[in-house]
């Protein structure tokens, strides 16, 4: 913080921080669903868990696969795995210049209805929706890749309400499109946007209506989705954005805690896995895995908004002198204070004084940002201005114009939520406030301090942290005190299937398996389909992995670097649904049913 005076007209101060060598990071609860028999009503199942309740299934297939019973055609471009409820199947899909909600009937496949929920979205690393349809009564709900979010009858697929989050929450799209399956809980549809105090939100699913949102959290969606859990008698979410795990209160969404290991800040897309008091996280891309206690998080929330208020103590936090020029680490350095806080952002706060002078002026007061990566600031515990971008220092491209009343004649604080980005080694800010006429910031203030704090809020208690599970986008699966699941991404060299300790994160074996694969599982079998398009059934448990039955679903390549064609091979990588003796793959347009039934 380096405060500065030019002819007597402008006062500056610039806030420079910080940097931080960043380790990169980034769900079941009482539901609306009965664990009926062939129903699967929303993503990875009733419970979220993967796991279905089937029985008599078979224990081996023919060679060549399951008897298939049926083969349907029209569901488009995308990746949108199966919703099943009340004798019906929903998916989503491009089709031409829309993004479709598709309903066929569960014995025939045959298309009952069609409909437009939203615009189509193409991305060199597949096109087409991402997420699963949620079905609670008579109703179904979606979201699609380019932020539409919606009700629908399941009747006739009459739009009961349709809107933008990304609109109504200002929040921009992620790289490859919004990937969310809804949450409902309760009367609530529980949502990610992403961004400034609206990282996590709650609307009232039968009118779309906001209810809630996150104010104190601001990070980007993530391509995962949400789960909830009861702690110590308190309902909370917790989701897995962008940067970090986060459990805010279902009443109302303040926040409980966060965590930022495990994850990557690419593409967290990994369920978590909630057992009574604990969460598991994994992501890929070198994040890896972790085991959080939340038995601690059931209190109050214990930061809040309250460190916005000028009156906070901040005694505890790490205080410095600020450094001077632009955040250049030589510099700083040797003139000012560093700290380091690795898998963090900060929170950071400021105290200044204002004249009377500046406060009577007609002249407007504009702040300029500049931050490495994105930032939200408030001044007296108003939020004026906030960036979600993704980029290396640089002035935001506008000049903010703070709000009359916000300042006040003498103490002042400013305080800011620093973010940092996959990939970046520091963490930087710097902000100029300013006024056409007198000093805003009297010359008394310029040896004033800053504090600083890593931006952790409520207890979430880290049991374990290790690289030995890495999920891409397939899915773990809890049983028996155990997880399993495939680790590795891209790199066909890295690829494992594992099975760990959930206590203790000890690997207890792992093998090569199938390859890079989605995962259910029921009736002592895991249900394995690879992203080049082998199904298999394979029995695994802590004694090991033995693979049953096998069939080539389709084969698949790799996209070409960019490529967005439409007619280029792509990945398999909807997931698999078991429901009502039956199994359900995807092949894009086409959907296909088998019979697993062993009666």
């Amino acid at each position: 913080m380096l405060l500065l005076l030019k002819d007597n007209r402008v006062c500056r101060f610039l806030f420079i921080m910080v940097w931080l060598c960043h380790s990169m990071v980034f769900l079941p609860g009482s539901l609306l669903w009965a664990d009926s028999s062939g129903e699967w009503p929303q993503w990875r199942g009733p419970r979220r868990d993967g796991k279905s309740t089937e029985t008599g299934l078979l224990k081996k297939w023919p060679e060549g696969g399951p008897k298939i019973l049926w083969k349907a055609g029209g569901a488009g471009m995308g990746y949108s795995s199966f919703s099943i409820s009340g004798g019906r199947l929903y998916t989503m899909g491009s089709v031409r210049s829309d993004e479709n909600l598709h309903a066929f009937d569960l014995a025939t496949g045959k298309l009952l209805w069609s409909v437009k929920v939203g615009d189509k979205f193409l991305n060199a690393r597949g096109s087409g929706p991402r997420g699963t349809p949620t079905v609670v009564g008579d109703l179904v709900y979606t979201l699609g890749t380019s932020g539409w979010l919606g009700c629908y009858k399941v009747a006739d697929g009459a739009e009961v309400w349709k809107f933008s989050i990304l609109d109504r929450f200002e929040a921009k799209n992620i790289n490859w499109g919004l990937s969310e399956s809804v949450l409902i809980e309760g009367d609530l549809l529980i949502c990610s946007p992403g961004g400034a105090g609206s990282s996590v939100v709650a609307l009232d699913r039968k009118t779309g209506r906001t209810v809630w949102t996150s104010k104190e959290l601001d990070d980007k969606a993530g391509y995962a989705s949400a789960v909830a859990t009861t702690i110590a008698g308190k309902r909370q979410i917790i989701h897995f954005n962008h940067s970090s795990a986060v459990g805010v209160s279902l009443a109302d969404g303040s926040s409980i805690w966060r965590y930022t290991k495990a994850n990557n800040g690419v593409c967290n897309v990994a369920t978590p896995v909630v057992v009574e008091n604990s969460v598991f996280l994994t992501s890929d891309y070198g994040a890896g895995c972790a085991l959080l206690d939340l038995s601690g998080s059931g209190s109050s929330n214990i930061l809040g908004n309250k460190w916005l208020k000028p009156d906070f103590d901040d005694t505890r936090w790490v205080a410095g002198k600020a450094p001077l020029g632009y955040g250049e680490p030589a510099i700083a350095e040797k003139n000012g204070f560093t700290i380091s806080e690795k898998g963090q952002s900060l929170l950071f706060r400021r105290k200044f004084t204002v004249n009377r002078k500046v406060i009577d002026s007609k002249a407007r007061i504009k702040l300029l940002v500049a931050s490495d990566n994105s930032a939200v600031v408030w001044i007296n515990g108003h939020r004026v201005d906030r960036e979600q971008g993704d980029h290396e220092p640089e002035y935001w491209n506008r000049m903010v114009e703070v709000a009359s009343g916000i300042l006040k004649q003498g103490a002042n604080l400013i305080a800011v939520r620093v973010n940092n980005n996959s990939g970046s080694s520091d963490v930087f800010l710097d902000l100029q406030l300013e006024a056409a006429t007198e000093p805003i910031i009297a010359a008394s203030s310029a040896g004033g301090k800053y504090t600083v704090a890593p931006a952790t809020t409520g207890v979430a208690r880290e049991v374990y942290y290790n690289k030995d599970l890495q999920n891409h986008h397939g899915g773990v699966i809890y049983l028996d005190g155990k997880i399993y699941g495939h680790s590795g991404g891209n790199s066909k060299r890295s690829h494992t299937f594992v099975c760990m300790d959930f206590k203790t994160g000890k690997v207890v074996w792992k093998e090569i398996g199938l390859g890079k694969c989605s995962i259910v599982w029921a009736e002592d079998l895991f249900y394995c389909l690879t992203e080049d398009g082998k199904m298999g059934i394979a029995k695994i448990s802590p004694a090991g992995y033995e693979l049953v039955s096998s069939f080539v679903f389709k084969k698949y390549k790799r996209f070409k670097t960019g490529g967005i064609r439409e007619d280029e091979p792509k990945p398999c990588w909807t997931h698999p649904v078991v429901a009502g003796g039956k199994l359900f793959l995807r092949d894009q347009d086409n959907i296909f049913c088998y019979d697993i039934s062993a009666k």
